[in-house]
């Protein structure tokens, strides 16, 4: 598997089936998609929200996040940072604080009045909110300046 700027190539071969490798027929293939889009978060049941929460993170340096999404009209994604129990917002970084519906994207940035980067010196946590249907999550991206 290979990630490029805008896509992921996955290369694989495939063999009929048969006991004699002398007559095994083997072909070479090439999938390609999305890049990071392998995968996804969604809502089992789109006739409400849902949520998803990281483990406690704790950050060094200048750090963006930024996510790889899929927000179709009528959908919504609203990204919060909270405590290291994920129980309270914290101040400036609340789903209220930033963008109400994040935009489709392969490399998003999310941004907040308190800041465009992470907190650092103490544990949180990244909450993420989606509503309606075909909304979909591939990936969270950190990036620390130098």
């Amino acid at each position: 598997m290979v990630n490029g700027t805008e896509r992921t190539h996955i290369c694989y071969c495939a063999t009929t089936p048969g006991g004699n490798v002398g007559g095994v027929r083997m072909n070479i293939g090439l999938a390609t998609l999305p890049r990071d889009r392998f995968g996804s978060l969604s809502l089992i049941n789109p006739s409400g929200p849902g949520q998803f929460l990281t483990c406690p993170l704790e950050v060094g340096g200048q750090t963006r996040l930024s996510l790889n999404a899929s927000i179709p009209s009528g959908a919504s994604l609203k990204i919060a940072l909270t405590d290291e129990d994920g129980l309270t917002e914290l101040p400036g970084y609340g789903r209220k604080d930033g963008l109400q519906n994040l935009p489709s994207g392969l490399d998003t940035p999310v941004e907040w009045p308190a800041g465009r980067f992470l907190p650092r010196g103490a544990k949180f946590r990244i909450r993420g909110e989606l509503e309606g249907e075909a909304a979909q999550v591939f990936a969270l991206y950190l990036e620390t300046e130098r």
